[in-house]
């Protein structure tokens, strides 16, 4: 591909264009453009962002991310090229206004999408779908159209601990009228406290998260909400960073939206991940 960009930077005024042209491995050639304006006024900023691309096929992951699924799954899971046009192509907006940063601030943004794309299942696939969905889903080209409110706000607490939520929520079209695979809302909250210790080579962080989602609906059927609480510990000792999680702490089965044999795919129960990072040279 080959892209040009330009920025224009200023005190209170700022300004990003860029257009390009993609040809990727999965589909025919497409131009892409992208476009963010803002704005200051005093603590506050006003951005202006659009522009139009193309993306890849989907197919659900087994942890059912809301913001994901919403930008990515918006037809139906496993889909394949079926003309000679882009996969699929969206053309969005989104004005927000932010108030100082994501860790002590707030966000409000109205988005608008379109997506439009021909989309099929494959063969071998179809057996896994709805008999009611394989005559609307099998082979079509699809045109989806939705606005949503997102948000997210960020609070600096006493004793070194912070809280952050995001979210977003669809407000058109109607509930009985979503896509498949576009959850009415979903959001994410985190409240964190962090310690240092031996003059501050030793960095540690506690978190809790909470992961919630509205129902869906698929080409299988309907999709259970849920809601996890995750427990994290981030440190960093000299040159090495750590972590420690344990995902669902309520060990509660959960649903998620890969339907397979008849069945839908779980999502893991009370699971454990850990990981280090290790800096030899600076």
């Amino acid at each position: 591909g080959l892209a040009i960009a330009g920025s224009w930077p200023g005190e209170r005024r700022s300004l990003y264009a860029a257009v390009g042209y993609s040809d990727p491995w999965w589909g025919d050639g497409h131009a892409r453009a992208h476009l963010l304006a803002a704005r200051r006024w005093g603590a506050w900023n006003f951005a202006l962002e659009g522009g139009r691309h193309a993306t890849a096929p989907f197919t659900p992951r087994l942890d059912g991310d809301g913001r994901a699924l919403l930008e990515q799954g918006l037809l139906l899971p496993g889909g394949e090229r079926v003309d000679a046009g882009p996969v699929r192509e969206a053309t969005e907006a989104e004005a927000r206004l932010e108030l100082g940063r994501r860790s002590h601030g707030l966000r409000v943004g109205w988005i608008a999408r379109e997506v439009t794309g021909a989309l099929g299942v494959d063969p071998l696939r179809a057996a896994d779908l709805a008999p009611g969905a394989r005559d609307t889903l099998g082979v079509s080209s699809g045109l989806v159209r939705y606005q949503a409110l997102s948000f997210s706000i960020g609070l600096r607490l006493p004793l070194g601990g912070r809280l952050e939520a995001d979210g977003l929520l669809v407000a058109r079209p109607g509930k009985d009228a979503l896509p498949v695979l576009v959850p009415r809302g979903h959001g994410r909250a985190l409240f964190a406290i962090g310690r240092t210790f031996f003059q501050g080579d030793l960095q540690l962080e506690g978190r809790l998260v909470a992961t919630a989602r509205d129902a869906m609906a698929t080409p299988a059927g309907h999709c259970a909400p849920f809601t996890r609480y995750d427990a994290e510990i981030h440190g960093r000792l000299v040159g090495a960073r750590f972590f420690l999680a344990v995902r669902n702490l309520g060990n509660r089965p959960h649903d998620s939206a890969t339907y397979a044999d008849g069945a839908w795919m779980p999502l893991p129960y009370r699971s454990t991940q850990a990981g280090v990072e290790w800096h030899f040279r600076d």
